[in-house]
């Protein structure tokens, strides 16, 4: 796929490879700490009599179904025909799906933590992807964040009160003005 005959004759593309790498691991990142959330909710849910059920063969047993399905997801993202046919059209529209991930796993914890450093760390790659250039997928990008800010703000007003939920939206949502 990244051979030499393929990329020789335009050394725009060399960086391609960076850029699949950076969106590999962001996906990869994200998923697991998805999976970890996930696994942590289920624990505190079966926090009660039936709690010899999360031993430590089952513990076993979703970290590394974790591990498998992060590094599954995170090949189909960093491989898929987006990131690896439109490179060969306009670079710049993988540079920026590049920080999609990485912003996503940013504001989620930001908002899971209710942290404004977090909040700071996020909007980097809200900034890297604006100033990468192509609209249309920053968009795209900022769509889904804004719908992941949805989602973790009305679960986190469900299950806390107000005046521990309202700190960690605004918290979560920062990074897009911050970034921007």
């Amino acid at each position: 796929l990244f051979g030499e005959q393929v990329y020789s004759a335009d050394p725009r593309i060399r960086p391609s490879i960076v850029h699949v790498a950076l969106g590999f691991w962001g996906v990869f990142l994200l998923f697991l700490h998805l999976a970890r959330q996930r696994r942590s909710d289920w624990e505190i849910a079966t926090d009660s009599a039936d709690a010899p059920i999360a031993s430590s063969n089952t513990r076993w047993h979703t970290d590394t179904t974790a591990l498998f399905a992060a590094l599954i997801g995170a090949t189909c993202y960093a491989f898929s025909g987006y990131a690896t046919s439109f490179p060969l059209q306009n670079p710049v529209i993988l540079e920026v799906m590049t920080w999609l991930p990485w912003m996503l796993l940013g504001i989620d914890l930001a908002i899971l933590s209710g942290n404004v450093v977090w909040s700071a760390l996020a909007s980097a790659p809200v900034a890297l992807s604006a100033l990468a250039g192509h609209p249309a997928t920053m968009a795209y990008g900022l769509e889904a964040a804004a719908l992941l800010w949805l989602w973790r703000t009305v679960a986190t007003w469900r299950a806390r009160a107000a005046h521990v939920a309202l700190p960690r939206a605004v918290a979560g949502a920062l990074p897009i003005p911050l970034g921007l």
